[in-house]
């Protein structure tokens, strides 16, 4: 930790950190309100799907995922549906930043079923299906982004 972040530790940064917010909804199951969140080591809490991207980087972002939960990149196709730039605290940097989100809804084609159990580890990586309400209840989720799921909640009410 510097010794900034000790004297100001609510200083803004002037950086905009920008990240996409991928919803891939289980729409395979009988109940297709879940989403697929990650577990995020360093904010020690589940999270959307998200990427470090900026605008029009469609393309990167259909690689990542396809890497990351092993489904072919033909399979995947994005939707974007909104953006919100705000500050938050982060957790992992122990500082207020300034995000500009873009949310994405994914569709994949014949999800793999590897990818349909509640909770599933790829390359080390956990992953799990949450639903919304779940999400509102989780203390933690709350804590660290629940912003983020109002941001969704808000999303899907349009």
């Amino acid at each position: 930790m510097t010794e900034q972040s000790l004297t100001q530790p609510n200083r803004p940064t002037n950086t905009i950190h920008e990240h996409a917010i991928i919803l891939l909804q289980s729409t395979f199951a009988p109940i297709s309100d879940r989403f697929l969140l990650v577990e995020d080591p360093r904010w020690r809490c589940p999270l959307f799907l998200h990427y470090k991207a900026s605008a029009g980087k469609d393309s990167f972002l259909i690689q990542r995922m396809s890497g990351d939960l092993l489904i072919p990149e033909e399979a995947i196709f994005l939707s974007y549906l909104s953006q919100a730039v705000h500050m938050k605290y982060s957790v992992s940097a122990g500082e207020i930043r300034t995000y500009h989100h873009r949310f994405y809804r994914a569709d994949v084609n014949s999800l793999p079923e590897h990818l349909k159990a509640d909770s599933f580890a790829i390359d080390g990586r956990q992953y799990r299906w949450m639903g919304l309400l779940e999400m509102e209840r989780d203390e933690n989720i709350q804590s660290k982004n629940g912003d983020i799921v109002g941001c969704v909640k808000a999303l899907l009410e349009k």
